[in-house]
């Protein structure tokens, strides 16, 4: 069983046995359904079903003509609508199994987003069309996380903030000139990162590290789609899964100015969310691409 299930809140599915009850109630009344042909006896099928309004489950197996499922992969998801953004997505098929792993060049990440796949049955039958016939896509991003906890803000002034947003959009402008191999735009760059190495330096004596990083996003393990991120809650509710009574935080994070949810069980979460305080924690990252 996937093991960020727990992130929605069921703890104690560690089986497959342990969501047979489950499974079954999402494959036979699902409240989204799709399917790709993979040959004249066998389907592949996407079934998914919501937990309440913020939660779902998601299984993904093979269907053949006696429509005995196999069930290959169910996942936990996020049901959001928002969009985080519109840079340019590529996918990569998965070795082990039938899905899709993401890459996403946002500028205001200076690192390439990997992130798995929600919409599989979507994006292969948008593969299979011809590039005149594709459609524009936008990307909707969330986490689910094992692990967190509440830090408070850092103060700054109105002057402060207009001079960061000034920085982040002139520091954007400059990634995406040098991903198109402007030097000039290499060279700002890198001035621009031993100046603030050497400021953090200077500072670090007396203070503390995150009253200096205002948030974070990097790569976290040997997995490609997890990430160690820290960023500003900009809203947040608490969920209760109703089968199993768990308690549920499901935040919106700004974090290096990408916005997406972050859900996370009560449990697992060290501290209070609130409007303003910062989020810090894993995450598993996944992606629902909007054609």
């Amino acid at each position: 069983m996937h093991r960020y299930l727990r992130a929605i809140g069921f703890s104690d599915v560690k089986r497959k046995e342990d969501a047979r009850e489950l499974i079954e109630d999402t494959i036979l009344r699902p409240n989204y359904f799709n399917q790709y042909k993979i040959s004249d006896d066998c389907s592949l099928h996407q079934c998914e079903k919501f937990i309440n309004d913020d939660i779902g489950i998601s299984i993904i197996g093979e269907w053949d003509d006696n429509e005995t499922p196999e069930v290959d992969y169910l996942s936990p998801f996020l049901i959001n609508g928002e969009v985080t953004t519109k840079a340019a997505v590529e996918v990569e098929p998965l070795s082990d199994r039938d899905g899709y792993l993401g890459v996403c060049e946002d500028m205001h990440v200076e690192i390439s987003l990997i992130f798995n796949v929600h919409n599989v049955i979507e994006v292969k039958k948008e593969l299979e069309k011809e590039e005149k016939e594709k459609s524009e896509t936008s990307l909707t991003l969330f986490g689910l996380s094992l692990g967190g906890k509440i830090l408070f803000p850092v103060t700054k002034s109105k002057e402060q903030l207009e001079n960061s947003k000034k920085y982040n959009a002139n520091r954007n402008r400059l990634v995406a000139q040098a991903r198109k191999g402007d030097e000039r735009a290499m060279e700002s760059l890198t001035l621009s990162d031993i100046d603030t190495y050497t400021d953090i330096a200077r500072r670090i004596v007396n203070e503390d590290v995150f009253s200096l990083v205002d948030s974070y996003f990097m790569p976290y393990g040997i997995e490609t789609d997890k990430y160690s991120i820290m960023g500003e809650i900009l809203g947040w509710n608490k969920s209760v899964n109703p089968f199993t009574e768990e308690e549920l935080y499901i935040m919106h994070i700004n974090c290096s100015d990408l916005e997406f949810d972050v859900c996370i069980n009560k449990e697992d979460l060290l501290g209070e969310p609130a409007v303003g305080r910062r989020f810090k924690g894993e995450i598993w990252l996944q992606g629902i691409i909007n054609f």
